[in-house]
């Protein structure tokens, strides 16, 4: 019982301090959440001297438009999109590279250019690494940015 008129009271004093006049700097702030409250799709705002109950000097104020940063600068955004793709393709070229030697590795062995199978892809990474160096791995990877940047070009075209 003791809990339920604690509560009673904090409700109370809630109303009490929501209903009373405030300063000019929390009006403002107060008079757009109640016209949000009621016109959930408008933005409104007033004269901060206002009091709650007066509202008839707020006026609609349409939603400002957001410009993507596409639109502000295109020729920027698609040198940095480009830059994002070259990183990208450069960061997961050695494990492209170890799943192609994976891929084919029955090719290899049939030609001789392997001498056993792969045991697993630490197996590929340790002996591509031991036989043909650590820049091995990313054997390859001027085609796939080469044709990362073919395809944004082509995007942007169309």
């Amino acid at each position: 019982m003791a809990d339920s008129s604690r509560h009673t009271s904090t409700f109370r004093e809630l109303y009490r301090l929501y209903n009373t006049t405030r300063p000019s700097h929390i009006l403002g702030s107060t008079i757009l959440t109640q016209s949000l409250l009621k016109h959930s799709a408008l933005f409104v705002h007033s004269n901060s001297h206002q009091t709650p109950q007066d509202s008839s000097s707020t006026s609609v104020v349409p939603p400002k438009r957001q410009i993507h940063p596409r639109d502000r600068n295109p020729g920027l955004f698609a040198i940095m999109q480009g830059a994002a793709h070259i990183s990208i393709k450069t960061t997961l070229a050695p494990i492209e590279r170890v799943y192609m030697l994976m891929q084919c590795q029955n090719e290899m062995l049939k030609y001789g250019r392997l001498s056993s199978p792969y045991q697993g892809i630490k197996d590929c990474f340790l002996r591509t690494i031991k036989h043909e160096g650590v820049f091995s791995l990313w054997r390859g990877n001027s085609i796939n940015v080469i044709t990362s940047l073919t395809h944004q070009v082509n995007l942007r075209s169309s």
